[in-house]
């Protein structure tokens, strides 16, 4: 008798632990959204580095034209990397919490997707450039535009995917 409430108890708790389990598993596949959902998040991104890249210009026509010192113009490009670090500490954020689910990706989604992060490196690599040749204001002034058009680039790959997948966004916005 004894051994038949043993066996019991350890069938019960194998199959509690294997619903958990199970259980588990679907509410981590529920939390994944399609690559189109995922393309659609960008959005919110690409806006945010819209306004991101107007103050940039600003800042550097300040100091190009000599509005600004070099001291200000080092300090407004620090506040400017701790603006890009939240924001690519929120993009990785929301991407960990939503991770795609496979196969869901179509190429224009994933080329739209990667612009997107190509765009945050761009950013990095921008403010990187400024603070290395801040003391040469020629040489800056024609390293921004090369970073710029960059931007440009990541940008158009992106905006061209948008319009690639701009159909299936709208069945999204619909639900």
């Amino acid at each position: 008798m004894r051994k038949k409430k043993i066996l019991i108890i350890v069938f019960i708790l194998i199959f509690a632990l294997t619903g958990i389990s199970v259980g588990h598993y679907f509410w981590k596949e529920s939390k994944k959204m399609t690559g189109v959902e995922w393309f659609a998040e960008q959005e919110s991104y690409v806006k945010q580095m819209e306004t991101y890249t107007d103050s940039m210009d600003d800042i550097m026509t300040l100091y190009l034209n000599g509005t600004i010192t070099k001291d200000d113009f080092l300090n407004h490009l620090s506040v400017k990397q701790d603006e890009l670090t939240i924001m690519k500490g929120m993009y990785q954020k929301e991407k960990k919490a939503h991770p795609v689910r496979t196969g869901t990706h179509n190429y224009a989604t994933k080329k739209g997707c990667e612009s997107v992060e190509k765009c945050f490196q761009a950013f990095d690599d921008l403010i990187s450039m400024a603070e290395k040749n801040a003391d040469d204001k020629k040489a800056l002034a024609y390293k921004y535009i090369a970073a710029h058009e960059t931007l440009i680039d990541h940008l158009s790959d992106y905006m061209a995917s948008y319009e690639t997948v701009s159909e299936q966004l709208e069945e999204i916005k619909d639900e």
